[in-house]
């Protein structure tokens, strides 16, 4: 489930919203069980890649 939800970013990855404090980067909502996770990210058009550079459960506070 979490690997088939990153996997959306090679389709889109503009997918997630985007981080308040870093307008370049964006967080992905993972649903997973009675909470779920985010996906801190960025995509790099010039690579045509995505970069994932911090990964939380939703409890967790920070990254």
């Amino acid at each position: 489930m979490i690997e088939r939800q990153l996997a959306r970013l090679e389709e889109d990855p503009e997918v997630g919203r985007p981080f308040p404090e870093l307008p370049e980067l964006r967080e992905l909502i993972i649903e997973f069980g009675d909470s779920g996770y985010v996906a801190l990210y960025r995509h790099e058009r010039a690579d045509d890649a995505v970069y994932v550079l911090a990964f939380r459960h939703q409890k967790e506070v920070g990254y």
